[in-house]
């Protein structure tokens, strides 16, 4: 849910994705979930928090 006034594809925006999978990642491996999975949400949320600090510093600039 995009909070009031937000813009799609802000750094803030970014952000809050980035945060939400890490917190996705941060869940305890069992047998039913792969750590392939988890894995992969740590990786997403480096690069969405990364891709949120290029858009706070060149802004509309960043595809």
């Amino acid at each position: 849910m995009r909070l009031e006034g937000e813009v799609s594809g802000s750094p803030t925006d970014w952000l809050r994705y980035a945060v939400s999978d890490l917190e996705i990642a941060r869940t305890t491996p069992s047998s039913r979930i792969l750590l392939e999975a988890l894995c992969f949400h740590a990786q997403q949320a480096a690069g969405k928090a990364f891709r949120a600090c290029l858009k706070s510093i060149w802004g509309n600039y960043l595809p």
